[in-house]
């Protein structure tokens, strides 16, 4: 059954007499208003799977190009295999090489749900809509080139010039 259970009801039910006094009770009609039933939907943790996420210092906080996501799953129910997510955006928590350590995918919402019970997305609630991974930025190597003309001296004031950019 799935957690959408409108007009769903206890349609079958055997009071047992383990004690003697099951003559003392009644079981009401089994309609939708006297046994009606709730499912409620099961809670799936995600977690990032992803390893060596890492880009080269570029000045901002976007994830490394073509960065997808991995995910493990727990609390799926028996039967259930794994999980498809979608994301609006991944980010490094800073655009500098010493304080960026992580990348947070955030905006999660649970698009499929595999294996063989047929489960709905709707079946499930995820415990976070974001989640964090482990990341670096490394430093940008820069190119450095010196031209001047001939003075007998072995200085480069003014004569060194930076062939990449700096962000």
């Amino acid at each position: 059954a799935h957690v959408a259970t409108t007009g769903k009801y206890i349609n079958a039910i055997t009071l047992a007499d383990g004690t003697g006094s099951a003559s003392n009770y009644q079981l009401p009609s089994l309609i939708n208003a006297n046994a009606p039933v709730t499912i409620n939907a099961a809670t799936l943790t995600s977690t990032l799977t992803n390893t060596g996420v890492s880009k080269v210092y570029d000045g901002d906080t976007s994830a490394p190009s073509g960065f997808t996501p991995t995910y493990s799953f727990s609390g799926l129910a028996s039967g259930d295999t794994t999980a498809t997510l979608s994301n609006t955006g991944a980010l490094y928590n800073d655009k500098d090489v010493l304080d960026a350590n992580k990348v947070t995918v955030s905006g999660l919402s649970l698009s499929g749900i595999s294996g063989s019970n047929s489960s709905a997305t709707t079946d499930y609630v995820l415990d976070a809509t974001s989640k964090d991974v482990s990341a670096a930025i490394t430093r940008k190597t820069v190119s450095l080139s010196a031209s001047k003309t001939y003075d007998g001296s072995t200085s480069l004031t003014g004569a060194v010039t930076l062939a990449t950019g700096i962000s």
